[in-house]
């Protein structure tokens, strides 16, 4: 007994650490990234877990380090070096955007994104609030929008899975759902090369018309550039159909929505679509685009079918459609043409199929009065090819 007490005596004055926990050493003596990344292979789980604590409280200074483990040969050290660098660049993202916030950085500041959702949003007042509101909202995501774009499309993938599943730990159903995240989802599909699924371009439309969202696009403090970043999905997002783009657009009056509706007349899809598109170009576009209706004056497709017998009953063409338009863009009032039976519409200006003819007979005459108008207050300030209306001379 004596002989164990001496040895044991020996060694705690000769030997560095003996008689006290592997704690109490890192405690004393600091170690460097580079030391603690090692043991992030250590066979022992406490020492890999006491070192990432560690190298998380480094913060900034353990990224050289941690991003060298990054390669390593060992699978346990690879794994826990790429959550580690995330977890310290998505703290320090989240302490920067707050500096953005307050306006002590420039704004090309090197922020994941931040560039690209100022070309998006352009000169909107609160880009800087809402995309701070985004971080804190969704860090994950927008961490993630300087990463390649599959890693990206995944993400979106699953975030809106999250936010499907009425139980989810990760936002609830969708009714709750804050306006920051769908803007998170929303700039992370504006990127063409993301090109999501139904079900995760469905899940974002539906976030879009749902009242909080609603709300937020009145918003003094972000409601300018929630509605241009809005704007900027209806036009380059890869998913999702025309039509379904074009609905949002006309919800929200969003002039960026003309291109989809153009996108949507260029197919020449029949139906109510055809006319829902040439009736928002006419309600949100400009004389710029009188051209482009004019073109459709020749088209004689039929949207409705005759209700009477023989060559009676009234029909709607898309040539229709296009004169009502253009009525309407001139200012001009669709009954002087025979357009008796024209309902409203609270998005789209007229309802489908009300713009129509009961004969050909008063088709061709409205046809002619346009002509006739355009000769004498079109001439000057609008030209076109004589081509464009057959039988017009200008």
């Amino acid at each position: 007994m004596r002989v164990a007490v001496l040895t044991a005596m020996i060694l705690w004055q000769i030997v560095p650490g003996y008689g006290t926990d592997a704690g109490s050493v890192h405690a004393a003596s600091p170690r460097s990234a580079e030391q603690l990344v090692e043991d992030l292979g250590s066979r022992s789980f406490s020492t890999r877990e006491d070192s990432t604590r560690q190298l998380r409280d480094l913060g900034d200074e353990a990224l050289p380090a941690l991003r060298q483990a990054a390669d390593s040969r060992r699978l346990e050290v690879r794994l826990r070096a790429a959550r580690l660098i995330e977890a310290i660049e998505m703290t320090s993202l989240r302490e920067r955007v707050e500096v953005l916030r307050q306006g002590r950085i420039e704004p090309d500041a090197n922020l994941p994104g931040w560039m690209e959702f100022r070309q998006l949003v352009d000169d909107a007042n609160g880009a800087g609030e809402l995309y701070y509101r985004m971080v804190q909202a969704e860090p994950q995501l927008m961490y993630l929008v300087s990463q390649d774009a599959e890693r990206r499309r995944a993400e979106l993938e699953k975030r809106c899975t999250d936010l499907r599943m009425p139980f989810s730990n990760h936002g609830g159903s969708q009714s709750g759902v804050a306006p920051e995240t769908t803007a998170a989802l929303l700039f992370i599909s504006c990127d063409p090369r993301i090109h999501a699924s139904q079900a995760a371009h469905g899940c974002v439309s539906s976030l879009v018309l749902r009242t909080e969202f609603d709300q937020a696009t009145a918003d003094v403090d972000i409601g300018d550039a929630l509605r241009r970043l809005l704007g900027a999905w209806t036009v380059h997002s890869s998913s999702g159909s025309s039509m379904q783009r074009l609905t949002i657009a006309a919800k929200y009056e969003l002039p960026e929505g003309v291109s989809v509706a153009l996108d949507v007349i260029d197919d020449r899809t029949r139906g109510p679509q055809i006319q829902y598109a040439i009736f928002f170009v006419a309600k949100m576009g400009g004389d710029e685009h009188i051209a482009e209706l004019e073109a459709l004056l020749e088209d004689d497709a039929v949207l409705t079918p005759r209700r009477g017998r023989g060559n009676n009953g009234f029909t709607a063409q898309i040539r229709d459609a296009a004169l009502v338009a253009l009525l309407h863009m001139t200012g001009q009032d669709p009954d002087d043409y025979g357009f008796n039976r024209l309902r409203p519409h609270s998005q789209y200006l007229f309802a489908p199929n009300t713009a129509g003819f009961d004969s050909q007979n008063d088709r061709e005459q409205a046809l002619l009065k346009w002509q006739s108008w355009r000769k004498q207050n079109l001439r000057e300030n609008l030209p076109i090819d004589s081509d464009a209306i057959e039988g017009t001379t200008l």
